[in-house]
């Protein structure tokens, strides 16, 4: 008997679904946005892919025994990744490829709840029409989020160092420490808004 979830399973179902849906795609908002949330719920329902990455204020929350503001943010916003996959057709012509996309929608980082939904505001869909305020690589920075790790390299929880008050915790924007790749920044390109 098999434990735990088989993540590449929701991955085939994603993608024999989305091929399924191929021709009808583009012809009708309604359509389209219930084959993205479709998308985003195998996504989430596949289980997460915890990163090492905890935002600054994320970690004050949980040093201040608040845990419950804090949530996990999906970078790649599954709904966004499904559109692109929609509409560029070439993960759905290569399963391989298609899977490591996927793979990389369930990665998530924990933020701040306030934190999260400043990230979705950089992102507006109306009835199909899409505008992004900011490119993937640079939402956090436009949002002023810096991340953590959860463990530093000497396997010590940066919260040791945060109550101990060390204030030299090691700062990272997202930009530098988490890849994005070219196809996804050309893809979002055609519907970047603002001027970065």
């Amino acid at each position: 008997m098999k434990h735990g979830k088989d993540w590449k399973q929701y991955a085939l179902c994603a993608y024999d679904q989305m091929n399924s849906s191929r021709s009808k795609w583009g012809q009708d908002n309604d359509y389209d946005d219930a084959i993205l949330r479709s998308f985003y719920m195998i996504v989430f329902s596949s289980g997460y892919d915890f990163t090492n990455y905890i935002s600054l204020e994320a970690h004050k929350n949980v040093l201040e025994f608040t845990p419950s503001l804090n949530t996990d943010d999906h970078y790649f916003s599954p709904q966004f990744i499904g559109r692109m996959i929609m509409d560029t057709e070439t993960f759905l012509d290569d399963f391989t490829r298609f899977q490591e996309l996927f793979g990389e929608c369930r990665k998530v980082i924990r933020l701040t709840k306030k934190e999260n939904t400043a990230l979705r505001q950089l992102t507006e869909n109306k009835r199909g029409d899409l505008s992004i305020d900011a490119p993937t690589h640079m939402k956090y920075s436009q949002c002023g989020i810096y991340l953590t790790d959860k463990i530093d390299g000497r396997k010590r929880s940066i919260l040791q160092d945060m109550r101990e008050g060390d204030v030299d915790i090691p700062q990272y924007r997202f930009e530098d420490v988490i890849y994005v790749p070219d196809e996804v920044k050309q893809y979002e390109s055609r519907y970047i808004v603002s001027n970065l």
